[in-house]
């Protein structure tokens, strides 16, 4: 018997098929109607074997090859790979005399000039009137960021900026000559994991030749590169201490510090200037770590050489290339911004090369938006930590990031929720210290302890105040480290660590806890259809009252997708929900606690967990881009 089969019925057949897959492939986001618990194991962190008897919270082990984060892992990412370099620097600047070489295409006249660049705030530049450039006559300057163009009769055939370290007056009283140098080398955004998994060699170098500690739980207690700076730089608090099923509400955040000046707070770098330390400060980003994303940092240089104008020069407050100088420097020369700094702090320390130093270098860029560029670094790196072999033999060297990676699919993964909790640390010491088992053993105690940006800040200060005093002799299993002039809100690493070590005793936000609890997915519509719209009714909120209400669209959860899972047992329980939003598709995500019905949301703020420059880019950098979808 002849079937028919009407061409109707196969195109309902095949809309069905459809659906049936579609429906599968987004069963990790879709919200079903029932609610119960799921056994997914990408959830399935062991616990790190150690001994919690003293109170201290279990701590997750973390693989830095979690199954969950594999699929976001690519070595060979690489985007200089077959980088061809188009420029070539002319200029140069040699005992603060300038040489420029004339264009090879000198059939067209052309004329240079240069000009100084100051900082006047870390937000502006002011700049000196140009000055032209005769190859027959000396070029002298003592600028510390000089400007280079250069132009024919028909358009601007050069332009670049110079960095140089001109050597200050003696301090008084100068620094103790037992004093050792210390350094800050700041990788933005970049995780314990991914520090294992993309810096091998570098990693290997410094615990083979210089010793180096890792400590594998630092935890970060602000949501960007400006709450741990402050932490960890300032001994500021960038918000309170929620109150949680394991602990009480804990008031620590004091006055918003983003709208005023921190001249008068306690910046670290005042305590080596005091301690008669030269001091260097520089990063490769035009809006700075205390600037981000739209406040005022400092007004005044915070030490002796604080090269804010450098960056600021090269980029305006949208990150963006300004005259091509950040193309010249870096992507035309096949070279990250990173460079730059690295080999500015060499020539800082051959400056003061018979003197004590504090510098610190903070590499924005290389890994902020996309962690897998940090792989091409790993030989550059390691080079440049040879080139300062000898000089690092004298130094603490803290190795470390703000957070880990907060963009991106791999941020949404089970395992890239807690890297991005876990910036990395690794610390080396003077060479006479690493003598010193006493000091040693404590710190290789401490290398699976819970630390947090508040005990980066303590060690830094004991470090300034105290370290001229040690030898390889000294005990400090035995004492601890306390001021009069300041309350502490971490503890110096270099004793033994008070506890027990927890969140809530520690002060870190239970958004941020990296503590180890169970976890579970749950399905519940409606619990989280009734979290998303109290955050997108915030979302809302900030909008209407804000400037830019008119420019940013009115934001409505898309209830396709979402997850809620579930952390802890018992009494002892926080929820976590990620949303998704209309229009633009951004990802939020929040903790909440469910009582007697009511829910409680446990931050105000929600960060975008997905790329969202171009979405937000007709309003100005500010918090308020994580909600901005541009009408």
């Amino acid at each position: 018997m002849e079937v028919k089969i009407s061409q109707t019925k196969i195109f309902f057949a095949l809309c069905l098929f459809t659906l049936l897959v579609i429906s599968g492939y987004e069963k990790a986001f879709r919200i079903s109607p029932k609610s119960q618990e799921s056994s997914d194991d990408v959830y399935a962190v062991p616990t790190l074997n150690r001994d919690y008897s003293d109170g201290s919270c279990p701590l997750p082990f973390l693989d830095p090859y979690h199954p969950s984060g594999m699929k976001f892992h690519d070595e060979t990412y690489n985007p200089l790979k077959d980088c061809v370099p188009s420029f070539t620097v002319r200029s140069k600047i040699i005992n603060q005399t300038i040489f420029i070489e004339p264009a090879k295409d000198s059939w067209l006249y052309e004329r240079c000039w240069h000009r100084c660049i100051f900082m006047d705030t870390e937000l502006n530049y002011n700049t000196s009137e140009w000055v032209s450039y005769e190859s027959e006559n000396k070029s002298t300057t003592d600028c510390e960021v000089v400007e280079v163009r250069c132009s024919n009769l028909i358009r601007m055939t050069y332009i670049y900026l110079h960095v140089q370290i001109v050597k200050q007056p003696p301090k008084s009283p100068p620094p103790s000559p037992a004093a050792s140098n210390v350094y800050i080398i700041v990788i933005d955004s970049t995780s314990t994991g991914n520090f294992k998994r993309a810096l091998p060699k570098t990693k290997e170098y410094l615990e083979n030749r210089h010793q180096a500690i890792t400590f594998n739980y630092l935890n970060k207690v602000g949501w960007n590169s400006r709450g741990n700076a402050m932490a960890f730089l300032v001994n500021e608090a960038s918000q309170d201490i929620a109150e949680s099923p394991w602990g009480p509400e804990v008031k620590i955040a004091g006055e918003d510090y983003c709208y005023k000046p921190l001249d008068n707070l306690s910046y670290i770098f005042y305590d080596f200037n005091n301690a008669g330390y030269r001091t260097f400060a520089m990063d490769d980003s035009g809006v700075g770590t205390f600037n981000s994303p739209d406040c005022i940092g400092f007004t005044k240089k915070p030490a002796d050489h604080y090269v804010k104008q450098f960056a600021r020069r090269m980029e305006n407050l949208a990150y963006e290339d300004v005259d091509g100088l950040s193309a010249n420097h870096n992507t035309r020369q096949c070279r990250d911004s990173y460079e730059a700094l690295f080999e500015t702090l060499e020539e800082f320390s051959t400056v003061y090369n018979d003197e004590a130093k504090m510098g610190m270098i903070w590499f924005t860029h290389l890994a902020h938006s996309e962690k897998n560029e940090l792989y091409r670094a790993d030989d550059v790196m390691l080079k440049y930590f040879k080139d300062l072999e000898d000089t690092l033999d004298n130094s603490f060297v803290f190795f470390m990031s703000d957070h880990g990676p907060r963009y991106g699919g791999f941020r949404q993964s089970f395992i890239g929720v807690l890297e991005e909790l876990n910036p990395f640390f690794t610390l080396t010491l003077p060479k006479k210290l690493r003598r010193n088992e006493d000091l040693m053993d404590l710190l290789r105690n401490h290398s699976n302890q819970l630390l947090t940006q508040f005990d980066v800040y303590a060690t830094l200060l004991e470090i300034a105040k105290e370290n001229h005093k040690w030898i390889s002799q000294t005990n400090f299993s035995t004492e601890k480290f306390s001021v009069s002039d300041r309350k502490l809100k971490g503890s110096s690493i270099l004793h033994p660590l008070p506890g027990p070590r927890h969140c809530n005793s520690l002060l870190i936000p239970i958004n941020f806890c990296l503590c180890q609890q169970k976890q579970v997915k749950i399905e519940d519509s409606t619990l989280l259809s009734r979290v998303g719209e109290m955050m997108v009714e915030k979302m809302n909120a900030d909008i209407k009252k804000s400037m830019h209400q008119g420019d940013c669209a009115k934001l409505k959860m898309d209830k396709r997708f979402g997850e809620l899972a579930k952390i802890g047992e018992g009494d002892k329980v926080i929820y976590k929900a990620v949303i998704r939003v209309r229009p633009g598709g951004g990802s939020y995500e929040t903790q909440f606690t469910v009582k007697n019905g009511e829910v409680k949301l446990l931050s105000e703020r929600f960060p975008r967990l997905d790329s969202y420059k171009a979405q937000a880019s007709c309003i100005p950098p500010q918090f308020l881009q994580n909600y901005c979808y541009c009408k």
